[in-house]
């Protein structure tokens, strides 16, 4: 349990007054994300927010314990979940009186090697200014630690905010090194005008990214960016609907203007043509199925279609280490994008609390009403006629059984299992992630789409893919293989909660070649999440018609 300190006045009465585990001092918390954290037996360091945009350069997320020194950059502001009885501790044996949580801050600076980190956004932070006198008191017990690290880290805060105090031994290291001004310790020679240099170089580092939106007159027409700029997935099957609207004449959609920015098609608008970021800033609404790319304003109402339950962390609730060190500015980008969504769709109502504690949708409307592509599933799998034709273009004998495996993306060299082996008593077919370049053995399938290759299977395997969820919607026989469990779950991190949802799993590729030789597959049966979506495509319509009025 954590409590919350709104007050902080009498600061050290308060927390004297605390009896849960943990507490916070801040009366601006993002409250789903302050109870996706993980508590630990210790203090948590949080990511957080400046006035409600997302400023942070940190590369340490992802990490689970870091030297405490590392917190202390030019932007800092104290996102601690502070442990109360450490913290009861420390302010009875600590020699200097604390009075703020700055002097918390300080003291455990001082006393603290270590901290814990969770990535979740979890506080809302106002521009502080600091007095000198804040940090004075300290200096002594700081020069007494004889941390070099931490000395420079002090020397160049001090310099950021304006705190005349004596500049203390120190070791430069590389932090924030991509910044001109610390790359040639202007904090340490300029000191009067370091902080307004550090201040205009980040901003010309986070302007590209800016959620600023700008002035151009919205116009009447919708444009969908698809996934990742692809016709394909809830975006072709909601685009299929309205254009079916507009072409057959219907009163309101007949005028509407409806494009789609895809190179997948000479009848689609080129995604690098000139004229396309103007088309899309001046839409009334803008649909996408993943995240918004770094290059493009929306100034309209997005909609986000996204594409599936969740197996796999997402984005704040995942560990993304590998992201967030080597990628520029990854965390800043994908958050401002995010914050932006005015709507998102969901696949079932049960699972709004993970999209909004994996994203920051503390502005955005979460409709659970379903998939436009699980909607056509659903209706085409009584299609039998279209189904067998779809085996015929595949050359398909109906004597076997068909075997569809889906795997999702991997950032990580994995040995594909060898389907070929059961090729004799089965037809195999395989339909890799569109963003993978893994070789998996078996029968190619992907120029059909994903809906279609499942109308065709008779069982399909997957592993951390939301394709489980589809398939399971149209009662086919599921079968899920993660052989590589303990390193996916260590690289990119699984929900617990959908995970023990799902039984059986296969743990390992020779049980599941034994269970099909020996004709004994252990098949996931129907599944909580499974909804219906006989409206979801109808239902997404008005809330675009709602937002075009």
């Amino acid at each position: 349990m954590i409590t919350q300190i709104n007050d902080s006045t009498n600061l050290i009465t308060a927390i004297n007054q605390v009896s849960t585990s943990h507490f916070v001092i801040n009366n601006r918390i993002y409250q789903d994300q302050l109870q996706a954290v993980e508590l630990k037996n210790n203090h948590i360091f949080c990511d957080y927010t400046v006035n409600g945009t997302y400023i942070n350069m940190y590369t340490f997320f992802g990490e689970t314990l870091i030297d405490i020194n590392q917190l202390l950059t030019n932007t800092f502001s104290p996102a601690i979940i502070y442990h109360t009885e450490k913290i009861k501790i420390m302010i009875s044996e600590f020699p200097i009186s604390i009075c703020t949580e700055w002097d918390l801050v300080f003291a455990l600076l001082i006393t603290e090697k270590k901290i814990f980190i969770d990535g979740h956004v979890v506080f809302d932070f106002s521009y502080s200014t600091f007095d000198p006198l804040f940090l004075k008191p300290f200096l002594p017990l700081i020069k007494n630690k004889n941390d070099l690290v931490l000395n420079f880290k002090i020397n160049r805060f001090s310099a950021y905010h304006h705190l005349k105090i004596e500049s203390l031994p120190e070791q430069k290291i590389k932090d924030d090194y991509y910044l001109l001004p610390d790359r040639f310790q202007l904090y340490k020679f300029f000191k009067s005008a370091y902080s307004f240099l550090y201040k205009r170089f980040m901003q010309r580092k986070q302007n590209p990214y800016s959620t600023i939106k700008s002035t151009v007159s919205l116009k009447n027409h919708i444009v969908f960016l698809g996934f990742d700029y692809h016709y394909r997935g809830n975006s072709k099957y909601l685009y299929d609907a309205l254009m079916s609207l507009k072409e057959n004449g219907h009163p309101y959609w007949k005028d509407i203007d409806i494009y789609f920015v895809s190179a997948d098609s000479s009848h689609f608008i080129d995604p690098v043509a000139s004229s396309t970021k103007s088309l899309i800033a001046s839409a009334k609404v803008v649909i996408l199925e993943s995240f918004k790319p770094d290059d493009i304003v929306i100034n309209g109402v997005s909609i986000n279609l996204w594409h599936g339950i969740p197996i796999k962390r997402l984005f704040l609730d995942s560990k993304e280490l590998n992201q967030n060190s080597h990628i520029f500015l990854y965390r800043l980008r994908k958050y401002r994008a995010l914050s932006t969504t005015n709507y998102f769709v969901t696949d079932s109502p049960k699972v709004n609390h993970i999209f909004r504690s994996a994203f920051p949708f503390h502005k955005t409307i979460l409709i659970d009403t379903g998939y436009p592509r699980v909607e056509y599933l659903i209706a085409m799998q009584k299609k039998h006629e279209y189904i067998s034709s779809l085996k015929q273009s595949l050359d398909i004998e109906n004597s076997k059984p068909i075997v569809l495996y889906c795997p999702t993306w991997k950032d990580y060299d994995y040995v594909e299992p060898d389907f070929t082996t059961i090729s004799e008593h089965y037809e195999v077919l395989v339909k890799g992630h569109p963003e993978s370049t893994a070789s998996i053995k078996g029968r190619n399938v992907s120029h059909l789409s994903t809906e279609d290759a499942l109308l065709v299977a008779d069982i399909v395997i997957s592993d951390y893919s939301s394709i489980i969820f589809d398939a399971l919607n149209i009662n086919k026989s599921v079968l899920i293989l993660m052989d590589d469990f303990e390193q996916y779950s260590r690289t990119r991190g699984i929900y617990d909660g959908i995970m023990e949802t799902l039984f059986p799993i296969y743990f390992n590729w020779e049980d599941l070649l034994n269970d099909f030789q020996n004709q004994q597959l252990k098949f996931v049966s129907s599944h909580q999440f499974c909804h219906n979506h006989e409206y979801a495509t109808a239902s997404i319509i008005n809330v675009i018609e709602k937002n075009l009025s």
